[in-house]
């Protein structure tokens, strides 16, 4: 069973709300605009993948454990565990990138 999709204003607001619930106070610029980016990522939120630890090319992510989120046999399904090192390091490689740059 699938969750609808939020509006997109519930959607802004719940990135607002978590950005400010995981950045910190000793974040570098660029780990605040990692963590942002990470935030506007739909398919993160739909998923329900939160930052663990952010750091200069480290990203520790957890994936709630949803039913949704299993194959036939009841583990991690093999697109869900996919995903979830592809945002890993996406996310870290955004750590040592200027993402204001042009």
């Amino acid at each position: 069973m699938s969750r609808p999709a939020p509006s997109v204003r519930a959607a802004a607001a719940l990135a607002a709300e978590e950005l400010r619930m995981t950045a910190r106070a000793e974040d570098s610029p660029r780990l605040v605009q990692a963590r942002a980016r990470f935030s506007r990522v739909t398919f993160a939120r739909w998923l329900g993948v939160t930052i663990s630890d952010l750091a200069s090319d480290r990203a520790v992510l957890l994936l709630p454990h949803r039913p949704e989120h299993m194959n036939a046999g009841g583990v991690l399904s093999g697109g869900a565990s996919a995903s979830l090192l592809t945002m890993a390091g996406t996310l870290a490689a955004w750590t040592e990138v200027d993402l204001d740059a042009e």
